[in-house]
């Protein structure tokens, strides 16, 4: 998108984020993972945390783990959690449980284990199995020996698997 591209360069001659750059920080975040511009990212992170809200926060909390954007992720996590009921009566929740129900794992992880113990338990549940239409994150941060691979790549917050190879990864043997 030409406003996208044009507070990209801008950043780029003046090492700041604007207010125009702020109020499109999702798309922008999008070009500086893109374009490996960490410091963009950072702002663009923080733009986005800062912004926070009821309305946003599955959008956000979706595009936090399609680009492993770590602060975003958990952030959004942590807000949905301590404004469960507000978020609960938004579109937003209703398109992750039809479109990413992964996320609806890592919310439920979430509230019951905390933002990051819930998100450590996520990384080793092969969620792919479990659900086969979800383009698993838990699993996308892993590659197939199960380590961290760092994520990112993949920019399609809401669609399918594509970007996704499937992990090697087995449920554990007491699993259900």
């Amino acid at each position: 998108e030409a406003p996208v591209f044009k507070e990209l360069l801008r950043f780029l001659y003046t090492d700041e984020l604007t207010s125009e750059g702020a109020l499109m920080a999702d798309r922008l975040l999008v070009a500086a993972d893109k374009y490996q511009l960490e410091r963009l990212r950072w702002l663009c992170e923080t733009s986005l945390v800062n912004a926070l809200s009821t309305e946003n926060v599955c959008d956000l909390l979706a595009l936090g783990a399609s680009l492993n954007a770590v602060s975003v992720w958990e952030s959004a996590l942590a807000f949905a959690v301590d404004h469960a009921e507000a978020v609960l009566a938004t579109d937003g929740i209703v398109r992750i449980a039809g479109e990413r129900p992964d996320l609806l794992v890592q919310l439920f992880a979430a509230a019951k284990l905390g933002v990051k113990h819930g998100r450590d338990a996520c990384k080793s549940i092969p969620l792919h199995t479990i659900i086969p239409s979800a383009r698993a994150v838990c699993v996308s941060l892993t590659n197939d020996s199960g380590e961290d691979s760092g994520g990112g790549g993949v920019y399609d917050v809401w669609g399918g698997g594509e970007g996704h190879p499937p992990s090697k990864k087995r449920p554990p043997a007491n699993a259900p």
